[in-house]
């Protein structure tokens, strides 16, 4: 997965979430495509920002699946709904974002943010996780490189303070 992280109140009304916040991607906003050449739907308050119309996030299972790349299940039932990124072939250098909702950490005592993630593809580059107060991003986790051997392999789990960022 590659998860941004905003941590701050913007314009989002309805969308600021109090902490703990979570979400497995299961519930019916997440809707998975037919096929890998579309898009899907995602929840409200998330946002994905392609950078080139061949890689973006998308709802999973992946349909059909892929042998070359990408986990088969989902981590926590093995039939649930994850997210993943899809690059067509001839699409390299570029880069896609998946934004959670504002997370208010205001009050919130040692928050983090923990994930699971599945690397597996000969063209993985880096996972990198974000945080906004409202300017600009800082990367505060970077995972590089293929991970997982085959998409049967287990998920990994990252934990991440977010302490810095309370207030």
């Amino acid at each position: 997965i590659f998860v941004s992280l905003l941590a701050s109140v913007q314009t989002y009304g309805q969308c600021v979430q109090a902490f703990p916040y979570t979400e497995n991607f299961d519930g019916s906003s997440w809707v998975v495509p037919p096929n890998n050449f579309q898009a899907g739907s995602i929840a409200t308050c998330w946002s994905r920002q392609a950078t080139t119309f061949n890689y973006r996030w998308v709802p999973g299972p992946i349909n059909p699946p892929l042998a070359s790349s990408g986990p088969t299940t989902d981590h926590t039932t093995g039939s649930g709904k994850f997210m993943y990124s899809v690059v067509s072939s001839g699409t390299f250098s570029t880069s896609t974002n998946l934004t959670t909702p504002f997370i208010d950490l205001s009050s919130a005592v040692a928050p983090e943010v923990s994930f699971w993630y599945h690397m597996f593809g000969a063209s993985i580059s880096n996972l990198r996780l974000q945080v906004s107060n409202g300017g600009s991003w800082v990367t505060i986790e970077t995972i590089s490189g293929q991970q997982q051997t085959s998409g049967t392999d287990s998920w990994d789990k990252e934990t991440t303070s977010l302490a810095a960022y309370v207030g």
